[in-house]
């Protein structure tokens, strides 16, 4: 008689575990009873505890403050949705620079945010087309790559804040008139030149969605410039950036 009496009790763990009630708190003071059955980045797909039919409902994230599972797990959420707490958030970051136009630049670059989502590794790419050097100033990027380091100290989500180092090599454009104090007459200057920046980034990244961020940046460093025409071939730089981002 005792085998018959495990199985009947397996089986009825079984189809209580099946059928285990959870709990789904809104913000809005609503508790839904349910037995949730998936969950994506964005929603919970559930069904009605006790449901005769069982059809699927679907809640957004962003409308859940808690859920009290049936095993006695707890997961809360708070301002941002629970992808974002998690880091779901996609992690190949693909950006063009909007603000670079403004300095005769065509800049896009890559990100790749590792696996805890606090470190991202950036590697840029930028074209200088000519402009109006008047207003540029003496100095002008022509080509520039390097690599940039961001830390993300509370990871990945839909508000946050990075900072990080960041080292660029290129070949910029020098046009400007220069007085040689030896002999007393004025020259025109046009030439190539070789440069590399070290620089520190601090910016601030938003992301409505996983798949779309905006970020405003601004970096403060220093320029060294391969050529005698200046007085210091380094010299303190700084730039701002406003880009927008495709994550996949």
């Amino acid at each position: 008689m005792k085998t018959p009496m495990f199985t009947l009790l397996a089986i009825f763990l079984l189809a209580a575990s099946a059928c285990a009630q959870d709990f789904i708190y809104l913000k809005n003071g609503d508790r839904l009873e349910a037995v949730i059955t998936e969950t994506t980045k964005t929603s919970i797909i559930y069904v009605d505890y006790g449901s005769s039919t069982n059809d699927v409902k679907i809640v957004d994230k962003n409308d859940i403050k808690m859920i009290a599972y049936s095993n006695g797990e707890i997961d809360e959420y708070g301002f941002d949705n629970k992808a974002g707490q998690k880091g779901d958030f996609n992690k190949n970051l693909f950006a063009y620079h909007l603000a670079d136009l403004l300095i005769n630049n065509l800049t896009i670059s890559y990100e790749r945010i590792l696996d805890n989502g606090k470190i991202g590794v950036q590697i840029p790419i930028s074209i200088g087309y000519r402009g109006n050097y008047q207003e540029l100033g003496d100095f002008q990027n022509k080509f520039y790559t390097g690599i940039n380091l961001n830390f993300y100290p509370t990871g990945q989500g839909m508000w946050r804040f990075f900072l990080g180092p960041g080292l660029r090599v290129g070949s910029g454009h020098i046009e400007d008139y220069y007085y040689d104090y030896g002999n007393g007459n004025n020259y025109y200057y046009n030439k190539d030149v070789f440069y590399f920046k070290f620089h520190i980034n601090n910016g601030i990244m938003f992301s409505p969605i996983p798949e779309l961020s905006l970020v405003a940046s601004l970096s403060l460093g220093i320029r060294y410039v391969d050529e005698n025409i200046y007085d210091y071939k380094v010299r303190t730089t700084g730039a701002a950036s406003f880009n927008m981002i495709y994550r996949f």
